[in-house]
């Protein structure tokens, strides 16, 4: 049997249907803003270079997708990269963690005024550039 981890991986390898782990229906409308890594990474060169000891910036994006969006876009893509048909991801439930909040969006109009770093990469772009990484 295959660890949930390892589901995953086979799912992304287009394998099988993307599998996302949820405690309860209501996690599918859980929100966050989705940041690339190569932003992130630009994020935190701009901190190191500009930013003034003792300041805290926050790096994110101002769009939010929830749980249900991030599983259909993966899936989509992994489908239209494998040149097959879209279909759905499978739903799994869990219990969940206590006092899990159900939005996370940080603002980031400091690290945009005082570093000058504004995200550059798409959800959609960011979406497509990990999958062609991850299955490499």
């Amino acid at each position: 049997m295959l660890s949930a981890a390892h589901r995953s991986d086979v799912a992304v390898l287009g394998l099988d249907p993307v599998v996302v782990v949820v405690a309860s229906p209501s996690d599918l409308s859980r929100t966050q803003s989705w940041l690339y890594v190569d932003d992130a990474s630009i994020g935190i060169q701009r901190v190191c270079e500009r930013g003034k000891i003792g300041e805290i910036y926050n790096l994110g994006t101002y769009f939010e997708k929830n749980v249900a969006d991030l599983a259909h876009v993966i899936q989509a893509e992994v489908d239209r990269q494998l040149g097959r048909e879209v279909s759905s991801p499978r739903f799994v439930s869990i219990p969940d963690r206590p006092y899990n909040d159900m939005r996370y969006l940080i603002d980031i109009s400091k690290a945009e005024k005082e570093l000058g770093w504004t995200p550059q990469i798409s959800f959609e772009e960011g979406g497509q550039f990990s999958l062609i990484v991850y299955r490499r």
